[in-house]
């Protein structure tokens, strides 16, 4: 059996305890390093913020659980109407409108390129101003949202909400709203019922003949 003697052992065991506090040092160093970090990473969020200026997952978070709609759709409804060069972002040095064919993850947006792309969705939400440090979107009941959710899709779709083609048999679907329907995340009783509610208040009318 391997034996030490008393020297020797408290030379190892100095040694052994001169590593536990050297780990213990460099994780408390780490653990500094990312606490200091996060900190001035929130710090830097909140001063964009105040700025009016949002990623596109944060405007989409915002605008979507202020107004009950699904944050992932309008996330990638945000991304396409950017890369066709209809909302406007920024470029994170410049604050200059980025081309349309850059303008994804890292990018910037502002409270006014927001509500232009709300408004030509013909949506009534609009984006709080860079002055409200605790940004709130002005919320709309939930049948209001899908409503407007829908006159936007159809609009991105190409299609006039006043003109909406005829089925082309009597019973089926006209074909706006079977593309409409099938972009869109909603039940198809939410999606009927809203549907004819727009029908009913004249936002939705069939195209003349």
């Amino acid at each position: 059996m391997w034996s030490v003697d008393s020297a020797e052992r408290e030379h190892v065991l100095e040694l052994l305890g001169q590593l536990v506090r050297t780990d213990d040092a460099r994780f408390s160093t780490v653990a500094l390093q990312s606490t200091t970090a996060n900190a001035a990473d929130a710090q830097a969020k909140q001063e964009r913020h105040s700025r009016g200026l949002y990623t596109l997952p944060e405007a989409a978070q915002i605008v979507a659980d202020a107004n009950a709609l699904p944050s992932s759709r309008l996330l990638a409804d945000l991304r396409a109407e950017a890369k066709k060069g209809r909302l406007t972002t920024r470029r994170p040095d410049t604050l200059a409108p980025a081309d349309s064919a850059s303008a994804q993850r890292g990018y910037w947006v502002m409270p006014a390129d927001l509500d232009e792309l709300f408004a030509a969705w013909g949506v009534a939400y609009r984006f709080p101003r860079a002055a409200e440090h605790a940004p709130e979107v002005r919320r709309v009941p939930a049948q209001q949202a899908q409503e407007q959710t829908i006159l936007a899709k159809l609009r991105e779709l190409g299609f006039d909400p006043l003109a909406v083609p005829k089925p082309p048999k009597e019973g089926n679907a006209s074909p706006a709203k079977k593309a409409a329907r099938d972009a869109l995340n909603y039940s198809r009783d939410v999606f009927n019922k809203a549907w004819q509610r727009l029908r009913n208040d004249g936002r939705l009318k069939d195209a003349e003949p």
